[in-house]
């Protein structure tokens, strides 16, 4: 399996032994353009990894919730997130995940106002056959969109979305 995309992210470096990556590849091709694009806004990029909740937290008493952005995706609730990635170019074409927070340049005010995109995986997707997505973006302060999406491995081991939607957001 070529993992081409994977790797021009820099992912190939945090996927663990708990994690497909054949998904990961499928999820970027689909939700992402290639890391050398050159529109790409590298700064306004964020990847999360999560485990699936089992059910749905009442409101205010919502735990590890990730704001780094400032905007909060913890109304997710199929997916309780544990890490998050930002990215840094380190070439034409190729990018480098730092632990959301590492940045030195970090995400500054006026990236608020670009088009953030968002991309978040369960974990752990090894061994799998089902799995929960988030994928989303904003356009400014207090506009976006995310919807959590339920990818299956299909007879031929390939990933594909379905039609499902567990968690839907607009603002």
């Amino acid at each position: 399996m070529r993992l081409h995309r994977l790797k021009s992210y820099g992912l190939d470096k945090i996927i663990t032994d708990a994690d497909d990556p054949g998904l990961w590849q499928a999820i970027l091709c689909r939700y992402w353009p290639t890391a050398g694009h050159k529109k790409l806004h590298v700064s306004a990029l964020r990847f999360g990894i999560g485990k699936v909740r089992k059910k749905k937290p009442k409101q205010g008493n919502i735990k590890n919730k990730i704001e780094v952005t400032g905007i909060s995706r913890n109304h997710l609730w199929p997916i309780n997130f544990q890490e998050e990635y930002c990215f840094t170019r380190i070439s034409a074409r190729k990018l480098k995940p730092l632990k959301a927070g590492t940045n030195d340049k970090g995400m500054r005010i006026a990236d608020l106002y670009k088009r953030l995109m968002f991309l978040d995986v369960t974990r752990p997707s090894q061994g799998k056959d089902r799995v929960n997505i988030h994928h989303g973006g904003s356009f400014g302060p207090l506009a976006g969109w995310g919807a959590v999406v339920v990818w299956i491995k299909n007879e031929n081991g390939e990933w594909i979305e379905t039609d499902e939607i567990l968690s839907r957001w607009v603002s």
